[in-house]
């Protein structure tokens, strides 16, 4: 008697052992490790949530399942700010070079100002120094008469000059 009673105690064991813990970790494995295949390298953020299986074992491997579960909602958050991140990154970055661009510039003509001709010079005489052979060439306009036209006809005209003169050499 105590040897089936051992006997049917050990099957007991082996089959609860298979039914709350050997099965649903072969479950969980399989659901991680597709998640794993489908979720590397995504950016999409929808993309990447965790199929859990069906676990209600009311032990160990449920809460890990449902650890599991949070931890890919906590990753999705993650990517979710680092994409965004990575977005705001890329408009301040943006902005910066388009201030870049502003502080180089004349507003008035689109030429570039003295900070440009300023940082132009400062790379060209390194480059010099260095030994690089440079083909380059700087013009310099004054435009005459400028005071009697702005006197005389007004600013917008004169600036409509300097936009004009601007383009000459430009288009020469």
């Amino acid at each position: 008697v105590r040897l089936i009673l051992c006997i049917l105690y050990a099957v007991l064991f082996l089959l609860w052992t298979k039914i709350n813990i050997t099965q649903p970790v072969r479950l969980l494995e399989k659901g991680v490790v597709d998640f794993a295949g489908r979720s590397h390298g995504q950016r999409n953020v929808e993309a990447l949530k965790f199929e859990a299986p069906a676990i209600n074992t009311d032990n160990e491997v449920e809460s890990l399942s449902k650890a599991i579960v949070q931890m890919t909602e906590n990753m999705q958050d993650y990517v979710s700010d680092i994409i965004s991140a990575e977005e705001k990154t890329r408009n301040m970055k943006e902005l910066a070079d388009a201030m870049s661009e502003l502080a180089v510039k004349d507003n008035l003509t689109g030429v570039k100002n003295k900070t440009a001709f300023s940082n132009d010079t400062a790379k060209i005489d390194r480059d010099l120094l260095s030994g690089h052979d440079l083909n380059f060439g700087f013009a310099m306009i004054d435009m005459n008469y400028l005071k009697k036209i702005n006197d005389t006809y007004g600013h917008e005209k004169g600036d409509a000059a300097l936009k004009m003169e601007v383009r000459i050499p430009l288009i020469a």
